[in-house]
């Protein structure tokens, strides 16, 4: 008996040393440094970017023999936080790699951490009502490999969702493990950032009106602008809320305005958007409360500092193009997408056309097939009337992170994640797989009893 308590204690001094100082000014510095020779080397490798997609997804399953979820989260955050980056250095993977690690990942922590799943009925409702348009799918593509890739670019997104709604519902960490998860989703995208800016600063970049593939590493400016907007976004969250040390919030504040000011040059106007109004959203919440008013004050003064400092500058560096793209209303073909989609939902109220189906749809009432970018209306277009219900389920399982904060500052930071959800799946629909994985993080509860930090 004495010796296992010997060891039980010694147990508890390890896990102690291993949470207590997760955002530590050497581990924030470490982490961030590092992100940036990972994100230069995995674009100048495919084959270092390919062993980096394997490893991190098998890091994750060794984890699964932690005595805490915590090791395992920290992976899946990143696994999911990684789609850009993987699709940007070209990883020899599937489309979809990160969003099926990540659901695996999250089945596996369900299966190994939780005794008893609550609060399951609304995300397989939401599922369910998804699946009932499937049969059409796979009535008007004859070829199974069509079929496979539509309803996979199309369900997946919903499935992340649904798969970490039922996670994080039933778990719960230490505050500091909640901070160094935000961390561990910033960690890849700061990796990100790091590829375009040094594409940026090794190739001639002629700035126009229109999205910029140099200014965003080669790679498709909308996601890879959402990213770097939600990295910012990340990283101010991360500087009110959790970390202490002057220093350390000037570093991830600083870190935070570079990530926003590449979003800005990729030309990309969705990933600085969704940051702005997330951010507005934050700052609502905040200056409403005497505790962390003076802190956020702070925050506010710094940022808007560096927009007058360096906005005139990017103004003159691309010759005037950035007020004249950011001030364009074209909406670069989504209002008639999301037209057309309605127009589908009035021919095929019921069922929709189904999952995948909507892009040869609407390419007899555009004249040119392009993707949805809005999930709002692609749901009733492919789903019908049963889309509806799924979206009715989606907006409330939103509701429910925010009027059920049991602190202010929790309360805060799921609005402004949600805000960034709600806006991204608005412009882009569900392409990248942090899309519908911040939702479910809203869910986290911290631990009431938290001594250890």
């Amino acid at each position: 008996m004495e010796t296992y308590l010997k060891r039980s204690k010694n147990s508890q001094e390890k896990e102690s040393f291993l949470y207590k100082d997760l955002l530590s000014p050497s581990i924030l510095y470490i982490i961030l440094l590092i992100s940036i020779p990972l994100g230069l080397g995995m674009v100048r490798s495919r084959t270092f970017a390919t062993f980096h997609a394997y490893i991190i997804p098998a890091l994750g399953l060794m984890f699964l023999f932690a005595r805490s979820p915590a090791p395992s989260i920290y992976i899946l955050s990143y696994i999911m936080s990684s789609h850009v980056l993987w699709r940007m250095t070209k990883a020899r993977v599937l489309w979809e790699y990160s969003k099926y690690a990540g659901i695996l990942l999250a089945f596996l922590i369900i299966v190994r951490y939780i005794k008893r799943v609550k609060n399951f009925i609304l995300p397989l409702f939401f599922l369910f009502f998804l699946s009932l348009s499937i049969p059409l799918t796979l009535n008007y593509y004859g070829d199974f490999s069509v079929i496979r890739r539509e309803l996979s670019f199309n369900l997946s997104g919903p499935l992340v969702f649904s798969i970490s709604v039922l996670l994080f519902s039933n778990i719960k960490l230490k505050t500091k493990q909640i901070a160094f998860n935000f961390l561990m989703i910033l960690s890849p995208i700061v990796s990100t950032a790091t590829i375009s800016l040094y594409t940026l600063l090794t190739h001639t970049v002629i700035f126009t009106t229109t999205s910029n593939p140099l200014a965003s590493g080669r790679f498709g400016p909308n996601q890879v602008s959402a990213v770097l907007g939600l990295g910012a976004l990340i990283a101010l969250l991360i500087g009110i809320n959790y970390i202490e040390t002057i220093l350390s919030r000037i570093l991830i504040f600083a870190t935070g305005a570079w990530l926003f000011i590449q979003s800005v040059l990729t030309f990309s106007r969705g990933g600085p958007l969704n940051f702005i109004l997330s951010s507005m959203v934050l700052f609502w919440y905040l200056l409403r409360n005497k505790k962390t008013r003076l802190r956020v004050t702070g925050g506010i003064l710094f940022l808007l500092a560096i927009f007058i400092i360096l906005l005139p500058r990017l103004e003159k560096l691309t010759q005037g193009k950035l007020e004249e793209r950011f001030t364009s209303l074209n909406t670069t073909g989504r209002t008639e997408i999301a037209l057309a989609e309605l127009e589908l939902f009035k021919t095929h109220p019921l069922f929709g056309v189904g999952p995948g189906v909507g892009i040869a749809e609407r390419s007899n009432l555009l004249g040119y097939f392009v993707a949805s970018h809005t999930e709002y209306t692609r749901l009733p277009a492919e789903h019908g009337l049963w889309g509806i219900f799924a979206l009715v389920i989606l907006l409330y399982l939103l509701y429910i992170p925010v009027r059920y904060s049991k602190s202010f500052k929790q309360k805060s930071q799921n609005a402004s994640l949600i805000m960034w959800s709600l806006f991204e799946m608005a412009h882009s629909a569900t392409r990248i797989a942090i899309t519908t994985y911040l939702p479910g993080i809203t869910y986290l509860q911290p631990e009431e009893m938290d001594e250890e930090g």
